[in-house]
C-alpha cells in the first residue's frame, strides 16, 4: 500500500497470464529461447561450409579465411569459427593454433579407403540406375564429357572433374535407392 494525501492507495503489479491448461515445457509463440535459435544458425552454418568443402570450394590443404566468409554469411567471425571448430572435430579440416583452418589433406591410405567404398558405391548406383534410366539421360550424361579430351591442361582437368562429379550425381539420383541423395557422390576426389 502506497499512501497519496492521506488516503492509501493500492499499487498493483503487471499481470501475468495465466498458465491453465498450457505446459511449462512447450513453448508458445515468440517465447523460444535464443539459445535454440542460435543452435539451428550454428547448424546451417557448418551444413553450408561442410558443403563448400565437400563440393570443392573451398580445396584441399587451402586456408579457410573466416573474415571473408563471415563477412560473405552475413554472420559474426564467431560463429564461423565455431563451425569450423566443429569440422575439425569431424576430421573435415585441421585447426592449426595461431595458423587458422586449414581443409584436411588425406593420406595416401585414407584416399585408398574412401575410393574403395566410393567403387563398390557408384557400381551398385549405375547397376541400378542402368534397369531405370531412359534414352534421353543417356543422352545427357554422354554429352557432358564431349569436348573433354585431348592434352590434359590444368583447365581440362577441372573440367572433367566438375563433369565426372555431375555425371556420379546425376547417376545416384536416377536409381530409388539413393533417389534425390547422392550422398556417395560426396566423397572427395582428387584434384
Amino acid at each position: 500500500m502506497a499512501k497519496t494525501g492521506g488516503a492509501a492507495m493500492r499499487v498493483s503489479s503487471p499481470k501475468r497470464p495465466s498458465m491453465a491448461g498450457r505446459s511449462p515445457l512447450r513453448p508458445t509463440a515468440g517465447s523460444v529461447s535464443p539459445s535454440f535459435r542460435r543452435a539451428t544458425l550454428d547448424d546451417r552454418i557448418h551444413a553450408h561450409l561442410r558443403t563448400l568443402i565437400m563440393g570443392g570450394h573451398i580445396r584441399s590443404g587451402e586456408r579457410i579465411q573466416v573474415d571473408a566468409l563471415a563477412s560473405r554469411l552475413g554472420v559474426s567471425r564467431t560463429r564461423v569459427v565455431c563451425a569450423l571448430k566443429r569440422l575439425a572435430r569431424e576430421g573435415a579440416v585441421d585447426w592449426l593454433f595461431r595458423r587458422g583452418f586449414y581443409v584436411r589433406l588425406l593420406n595416401r591410405r585414407e584416399m585408398a579407403e574412401l575410393f574403395a567404398v566410393r567403387e563398390m558405391l557408384e557400381g551398385l548406383s549405375a547397376r541400378l540406375a542402368a534397369q531405370r534410366i531412359t534414352s534421353a539421360e543417356v543422352a545427357r550424361l554422354t554429352a557432358m564429357f564431349r569436348g573433354v579430351s585431348g592434352e590434359p591442361t590444368p583447365e581440362l582437368v577441372r573440367r572433367y572433374l566438375q563433369s565426372d562429379r555431375t555425371f556420379h550425381r546425376r547417376l545416384a539420383a536416377e536409381e530409388t535407392i539413393f533417389r534425390g541423395q547422392a550422398w556417395c557422390c560426396s566423397i572427395p576426389t582428387c584434384t
